[in-house]
């Protein structure tokens, strides 16, 4: 997968590793961020996709400051307007830094918000979320790469849980194999949370019928 365009000018030097690392100014970075960074994580996943069994993902947005990651089977909720995925940020500042953030969302699907006031179906998901995270944290912790974890709560409503990963800093193959095993670590929340999401909407009528 050729990662490096060493006709665009940019500086580089070999890693330890033997990837070509970007170490151009501010500037150049921030070019390499939005034309090369922001696009190429999709191609990778693409090409070397998670192992989570026979799950199916899809990705998007690629191209922006931040990517949606979600299993197939989730497109479902939206229909109830519950809009559950995952996103990371590939940013200059997360590429110069060396951390990825990986976050589990719950939005509206209209509006990108929610409302989580105590008797929607974004609440319930939440709360019923939140219950099983705690119970299962510890043994995600024990076989996970993240450096940090947090179920979230009403801290930042759509955001349910957030991890943290190191990766070596300008190093854009190091993102997107972390961005790779951040999904695969995820497979526990991403099993549980599949199965909440299928409790919660089965008796309800889709949000369109709801609205009449």
């Amino acid at each position: 997968m050729p990662i490096r365009r060493e006709e665009e000018g940019r500086k580089h030097r070999d890693s330890a590793d033997g990837e070509v690392v970007n170490i151009g100014t501010k500037d150049d970075i921030d070019q390499f961020v939005r034309e090369v960074f922001q696009h190429e994580w999709s191609d990778y996943l693409d090409t070397y996709p998670p192992e989570t069994g026979d799950r199916t993902w899809e990705w998007s947005d690629s191209g922006k400051p931040w990517g949606r990651l979600q299993p197939h089977v989730w497109r479902s909720g939206r229909e109830y307007g519950l809009d559950l995925h995952f996103e990371h940020h590939p940013t200059a500042e997360q590429y110069t830094t060396g951390t990825l953030q990986f976050e589990l969302h719950l939005e509206d699907c209209e509006t990108g918000s929610a409302d989580f006031s105590a008797e929607t179906l974004h609440q319930q998901f939440r709360n019923r979320f939140e219950r099983r995270a705690k119970r299962v944290k510890p043994a995600l912790s024990e076989r996970t790469e993240w450096s940090q974890f947090r179920i979230t709560g009403s801290l930042d409503e759509h955001v349910l849980c957030r991890a943290v990963y190191p990766f070596t800093s300008l190093n854009e193959r190091a993102y997107y194999e972390t961005l790779r095993t951040a999904v695969e670590d995820h497979e526990r929340i991403t099993s549980f949370a599949t199965d909440m999401l299928s409790e919660l909407t089965q008796s309800m009528p889709p949000a369109r019928e709801r609205s009449r």
